[in-house]
């Protein structure tokens, strides 16, 4: 049996995700990639600027706030399943091309 291990995708800024919170996943924008990965994982102190696109509790649309880039997930990497959803965290953000 030949399986492959999964791949990490990365994403650039203007990207599309959702704000992991305690009121819910928040849709947002990344504006800005203020630190960028360690060997292409998402570590504590990679930081992103984002831009909320929607108002949900305290969180208000255009709000700009700093989030740890394990906060902020690809819209794609949340998936939806009957109860709940799952994040994929095959993920991490770099404007860097190499």
């Amino acid at each position: 049996m030949n399986a492959t291990a999964p791949q990490m995708k990365t994403y650039p800024t203007g990207t599309l995700a959702f704000l992991d919170t305690f009121a819910g996943m928040i849709p947002c924008k990344v504006i800005k990639i203020l630190i960028d990965g360690a060997n292409g994982k998402i570590v504590g102190h990679d930081e992103l600027e984002i831009e909320l696109t929607k108002s949900i509790g305290a969180y208000r649309k255009g709000e700009i706030l700093t989030e740890s880039a394990s906060n902020v997930v690809p819209r794609p990497h949340r998936i939806k399943r009957q109860f709940d959803y799952r994040i994929n965290n095959l993920y991490r953000y770099s404007d860097k091309t190499s």
